[in-house]
């Protein structure tokens, strides 16, 4: 089946599986398409992160949404297995958080839209300090595809899938990135993480045009950076950027801290 236009986004909620079909599989095509958002993990009422356990998404194809995509402001264990992400052109496809851009968004010309930052304001938003207190999310995508995404002309610094505090973990196993572009004065990327936990393993890229310094980036700007990086396996063509071939990484995020191949 298919969401389209005006239809509430999915939630996410522990204890649930949200499948596409019997058996979950992409190939039965459930696509949740257009809007400005299309599965929330939304804060509580009081503003603070609430916790998700067991959530799964099995073969749900994610298609040009307006904002963001995937949204999660929650803690805990979220996990997508055998979706697509594609089409998309604007916004950031998957957004990781908790309740600090809820801070800055603003009504523009009567569209919800992500506030322009400079590097100076940019990096106060995501310091440590500003960072939630409280369970981490732990976030994967499994055999899952993100395919014919081109994202030019934010204004936000961003990849499509952007991790924006320390206290997450991503990991991307067996998946594919192709025919993507993130052009944003020179700060595009396919995977960019303000100091959270991230590996990446087995997983094919190509034919991906990025703005940044490489394709995968993870930067803190503490001193102590707590971030760790586990890059394993992956193959493709990994150098169609301008600036680094495929990997950046913040000096402040430990040598001891990462696993790369």
């Amino acid at each position: 089946g298919n969401w389209v236009d005006g239809d509430p986004p999915l939630l996410v909620r522990s204890n649930t599986k949200y499948k596409c079909g019997e058996d979950g599989s992409s190939a039965n095509q459930c696509t949740l398409r257009g809007g400005s958002m299309q599965l929330w993990g939304p804060t509580m009422s009081n503003g603070k992160s609430s916790v998700v356990v067991n959530m799964e998404v099995h073969g749900i194809t994610f298609e040009d949404c307006a904002d963001a995509a995937i949204r999660l402001d929650t803690g805990g264990d979220v996990a997508f297995l055998d979706c697509i992400v594609q089409y998309h052109t604007n916004g950031i496809p998957v957004l990781s958080t908790y309740s600090e851009l809820t801070r800055v968004r603003h009504l523009r010309s009567g569209q919800q839209s992500f506030t322009a930052f400079t590097q100076s304001e940019e990096r106060r938003l995501f310091e440590p300090h500003n960072a939630e207190v409280g369970e981490n999310l732990k976030l994967s995508f499994v055999d899952s595809k993100f395919i014919d995404n081109n994202v030019v002309a934010q204004d936000f610094a961003s990849g499509l899938i952007t991790l924006t505090t320390q206290n997450q973990h991503l990991a991307i196993v067996n998946c594919t990135f192709a025919n993507n572009e993130v052009d944003e004065i020179e700060r595009g990327y396919l995977i960019r993480s303000f100091g959270s936990a991230l590996s990446v393993e087995n997983s094919l890229f190509t034919s991906n045009k990025v703005s940044g310094w490489g394709q995968i980036e993870l930067v803190s700007w503490d001193t102590n950076g707590i971030g760790t990086l586990r890059i394993k396996g992956n193959a493709g063509i990994m150098s169609e950027t301008g600036h680094c071939p495929f990997l950046a990484i913040s000096e402040t995020i430990p040598e001891n801290g990462r696993d790369v191949d």
